[in-house]
């Protein structure tokens, strides 16, 4: 892509309001970002006439702690985000017509805008730290690379774009467990998240971005002097299905 000058600025400004004698934490913040990208003409590219762009945008965010005793606390943020396609996204190209693929440029596309909603549980003590959170964000204008054309052949090559899809959602659980007993430790996460896409007809499929379920768990050990340790640490990926990888893999 073309020698690109890139320009990101933000400005977060936010409170902290106690009440209730402190059962009660609230959060209130606004954020401002914006950006600007401005390729120049490369002789190197003679052919290649790189697309310019700018834009801003405020986003409004809200978050809130309950305490129910020393050791448990609830939680929920409300969110508005905003975020700026990359110079390589807008700009970028790449042929390997051998391996029977093209990435080309996509100079329309535009910045992507969210709003999410999170609430969960956190519980803290010497022995045991526990959190667990359920989460949905609704995206217009979600930034994706897609193979939109062609068949993988040198030929007729696959074609890839980034793209903005017209509106997703991405619904989501995760939990992570902490043990600590004389100085044995032990560590247990699992996260989940589901993704739709639907199309300007209205039409609904997978997220191929989204992962599929995960799971880490590790055990490990700590002199209680700190002079050694260790531990031990297993990750599982679930498989995703074909239904939901379309455009990713083949």
């Amino acid at each position: 892509f073309p020698v690109t000058d890139y320009v990101l600025a933000g400005l977060y400004v936010g409170d902290e309001i106690s009440i209730a004698d402190g059962t009660v934490t609230l959060f209130p913040a606004l954020r401002f970002d914006h950006y600007k990208l401005s390729p120049k003409d490369d002789p190197l590219l003679p052919a290649f006439a790189g697309a310019g762009q700018s834009d801003s945008r405020v986003s409004p965010k809200f978050g809130a702690v309950v305490k129910l005793g020393e050791a448990v606390r609830l939680f929920g943020n409300y969110g508005r985000g905003f975020k700026s396609p990359e110079p390589g996204q807008v700009n970028q190209y790449f042929s390997n017509l051998a391996s029977g693929y093209t990435s080309i440029p996509n100079p329309d596309l535009g910045p992507e805008k969210s709003e999410s909603i999170e609430g969960g549980v956190r519980v803290a003590t010497d022995a045991v730290r526990f959190e667990a959170s359920v989460f949905h964000a609704k995206f217009d204008d979600f930034i994706i690379q897609k193979w939109v054309s062609g068949s993988f052949t040198p030929d007729d090559p696959a074609i890839y774009q980034f793209v903005n899809l017209n509106s997703a959602k991405v619904n989501g659980a995760e939990a992570k467990l902490e043990v600590k007993q004389g100085g044995f430790t032990g560590t247990l996460a699992v996260s989940y998240a589901d993704g739709t896409v639907t199309d300007e007809t209205g039409a609904k499929s997978p997220l191929e971005s989204i992962d599929p379920l995960k799971v880490v768990a590790g055990v490990g050990y700590r002199e209680t002097g700190g002079r050694f340790g260790g531990q031990l640490i297993a990750t599982f990926g679930a498989q995703k299905s074909i239904g939901d990888s379309t455009g990713v893999c083949s």
